[in-house]
């Protein structure tokens, strides 16, 4: 069972298996997504997500979600406040990128 219909490289339907508490049905992948994806994350706006890619071009891809507070702006409060929304997973790596914006 899908919880979330629409499926991308950048965000993943949660399946039975998949599926983790407190979690709204669905994760963004850190190491795939653009500014504007990562920007749906509570607590991260435009110019944060901004600096999460900057950050993923010059260090390279997120090992952990914790290493998000090496962003400058970001806390582990913040990380904390979506933790259950985020991944690093690599469960989409045969994709190109991670734009939401060419979904329609």
């Amino acid at each position: 069972m899908f919880v979330l219909a629409v499926t991308d490289h950048a965000v993943r339907p949660f399946t039975e298996t998949t599926i983790k508490p407190h979690t709204t049905g669905y994760q963004i992948n850190l190491n795939r997504a653009d500014a504007n994806t990562l920007s749906l994350l509570p607590g991260i706006g435009a110019s944060l997500g901004q600096r999460i890619v900057a950050y993923r071009q010059t260090q390279g891809r997120f090992k952990h979600i914790d290493q998000l507070t090496q962003v400058n702006g970001i806390g582990p409060r913040t990380v904390d406040r979506f933790r259950a929304w985020a991944t690093c997973d690599d469960w989409a790596q045969n994709k190109t990128d991670g734009n939401l914006s060419d979904r329609r």
